[in-house]
C-alpha cells in the first residue's frame, strides 16, 4: 500500500502525469456512477416519452375525434379533369344535428338519409332530381363526403403511410375498397385532429374522367351551438308524393 502511495505522490508532482491521472480518477468515477444507476439516462427524452404516453392515455385517436365531431362547418373543393379540361367546383356548408345543409348556384340543400332540394315557402325538403348535365350534384355523389360514409373508410380503410412535419401535422394515406374499385384518402390531422381530407375518386367513377378529387375541409368543429336554419323539422316530400 505504501509503494502505491509513493507511487501517487510522484505522479502528483509531474503536472502532465497529474493530468492523466485525474481524468483516469474521473473515469473510474462516472463508471461507478452509471454502474450504479443501471446506465446513462437522457432525462429530457425519459420526460418527453412519459408525457407521450400520458397524452395517447388521454387522448383520442384522429380517427376517434373524427367520429365524435357533433357538428362543422365544411367546405368541398371539387375538381374533374376531362380531356385536359379542369372543372372546379366549391361546396361550402354546415353539420348540424346530424344534418348537412349547404348552398350551391342559389339552391338550398339538405343531406340525412337522400339528398334534397329545400323549398323554403312550404318548408318541405324534396328528393333531389335534376337533369342539369352542368350541375356537379349530377356528376358526383355528394353524399359520399358525409362524415357516415367517411368514417368506416377510415377505420377499415387499408392503411398506407403516415408522415409527420416539423409543423407537428400529419399526413396519413388510406385505400378503401368498395364495388370492386379504390378509393383513396388522405388525412391532414393536427393534435390528433382531422382538419381535412382529400379523397381520390377517380378509379371510383370507373377513370371516366382523367381526375376526380374531392378536398374537405373542417373548421369550427363542435362550436356551433347555436345553428338558425334547422332543416331536420322540415317535411321531407317522398318520391312520387
Amino acid at each position: 500500500m505504501k509503494e502505491v502511495i509513493t507511487f501517487i505522490k510522484n505522479v502528483w508532482k509531474n503536472k502532465r502525469q497529474r493530468a492523466l491521472l485525474s481524468l483516469f480518477l474521473w473515469f473510474i468515477f462516472f463508471v461507478i456512477v452509471f454502474a450504479l444507476v443501471g446506465g446513462p439516462v437522457n432525462i429530457d427524452e425519459e420526460y418527453r416519452r412519459r408525457l407521450t404516453d400520458e397524452e395517447s392515455e388521454v387522448s383520442n385517436s384522429p380517427i376517434e375525434n373524427f367520429a365524435n365531431m357533433d357538428n362543422y362547418e365544411f367546405n368541398y373543393l371539387i375538381t374533374i379533369i376531362n380531356n385536359g379540361v379542369s372543372n372546379n367546383q366549391i361546396i361550402t356548408g354546415t353539420y348540424y344535428k346530424g344534418g348537412y345543409f349547404f348552398t350551391l348556384n342559389g339552391v338550398k340543400y339538405y343531406i340525412k338519409d337522400n339528398l334534397y332540394k329545400v323549398d323554403d315557402l312550404n318548408k318541405t325538403l324534396n328528393l333531389f332530381k335534376d337533369d342539369d348535365p352542368n350541375n356537379i350534384l349530377n356528376i358526383i355523389d355528394v353524399q359520399l363526403f358525409t362524415k357516415e360514409k367517411l368514417l368506416p373508410m377510415l377505420k377499415d380503410g387499408e392503411y398506407g403511410s403516415s408522415t409527420t412535419y416539423k409543423d407537428k401535422s400529419v399526413v396519413t394515406n388510406y385505400t378503401y375498397e368498395i364495388n370492386n374499385h379504390i378509393i383513396n384518402l388522405e388525412t391532414n390531422e393536427y393534435e390528433h385532429i382531422i382538419n381535412s381530407i382529400e379523397i381520390d375518386l377517380t378509379d371510383y367513377y370507373d377513370k371516366k374522367y382523367s381526375e376526380v378529387k374531392v378536398t374537405i375541409s373542417y373548421k369550427n368543429i363542435n362550436n356551433i351551438v347555436d345553428y338558425k336554419t334547422d332543416y331536420t323539422d322540415y317535411q321531407i316530400v317522398k318520391e312520387g308524393a
